[in-house]
């Protein structure tokens, strides 16, 4: 859905005619041409009539993803939503596809090592992973210190847990609830901060 689009839904769900939902932001003849298509509204404007309007951005953010969102992220989003299906589903067969798709055509590497360590376990083969495969799940952990910001590695440690002995799971799981309690007195000091 297009931004004029989502403008537009939002507008009826509000019960409000052109002129409410842009009334001290943009002229209504202007307005009624972005819900058209014929004009693109800046973002300014944009989250003005958002804000003044007490529209969910994350809600409208979604409404319109799929429209602006690149052809790689859309990809990726539908090998994990294949995978997820085929896991809830222990679709052995389907999962196997799946794998093969994401590892052939899929550029996001911690996506492929999921879906590899994903098939060798439902296949009982999780003891056999190469050693190759271990040292780079391994790199990945290294290389993301910032684990409370980049999930992908939180669903990369998840699925692999059953692969490391309990010195690698200490150290790990040590280092993210060290930067989980960081980021969490950041934030709260930044609150109090703001409240004083």
């Amino acid at each position: 859905m297009k931004i004029g689009e989502a403008l537009r839904k939002k507008r009826l769900e509000l019960g409000l005619t052109q002129q409410e939902m842009c009334e001290g932001i943009l002229s209504r003849p202007f307005y009624a041409k972005v819900e058209s298509g014929k004009n693109r509204i800046n973002a300014e404007s944009l989250f003005k009539i958002l804000f003044a309007r007490q529209i969910d951005l994350v809600e409208f953010g979604k409404l319109v993803q799929g429209t602006y969102d690149s052809a790689e992220n859309k990809a990726e989003k539908r090998y994990q939503s294949q995978m997820n299906v085929a896991v809830s589903t222990k679709d052995l067969k389907l999962m196997e596809k799946y794998c093969q798709d994401i590892i052939e055509s899929s550029n996001d590497e911690i996506l492929q090592l999921r879906a590899l360590v994903a098939l060798a376990y439902f296949k009982g083969e999780l003891g056999g992973l190469s050693k190759e495969i271990r040292v780079k799940i391994k790199e990945k952990f290294d290389e993301g210190r910032n684990w409370t910001k980049r999930p992908e590695l939180l669903g990369l440690l998840a699925n692999t847990m059953l692969l490391w002995d309990q010195d690698d799971l200490n150290y790990w799981i040590g280092d993210l609830l060290k930067k989980a309690k960081k980021s969490s007195f950041r934030f709260n000091t930044r609150k109090i901060s703001q409240t004083v």
